[in-house]
């Protein structure tokens, strides 16, 4: 094929909407199912110790500490409450 070669492409209006809306109906099925209807949790001062650098009110990463064996029970417990 080369630059100058004319494509024959036909489609209906109706083909096309419901290729673009597709989306939508996965997402709203999704919805239905319970699948990512949570709210995103924040960190809290408590976090500040468990993630250096992150502020309270930052929304949480979803990333674990690289070594959890040396968190106390207080920093366990404020790190499990950010599990949804």
């Amino acid at each position: 094929m080369s630059p100058g070669d004319q494509i024959d492409f036909e489609a209906s209006e109706n083909d096309g909407i419901e290729a673009y809306t597709y989306a939508e109906k996965v997402k709203n099925r999704a919805s239905m199912l319970g699948i990512g209807n949570y709210t995103r949790p924040k960190l809290a001062e408590d976090h500040e110790s468990i993630y250096p650098g992150e502020k309270e009110g930052n929304y949480f990463e979803g990333k674990l500490p690289t070594v959890i064996r040396k968190l106390d029970l207080d920093q366990l417990s404020a790190l499990y409450s950010l599990s949804p």
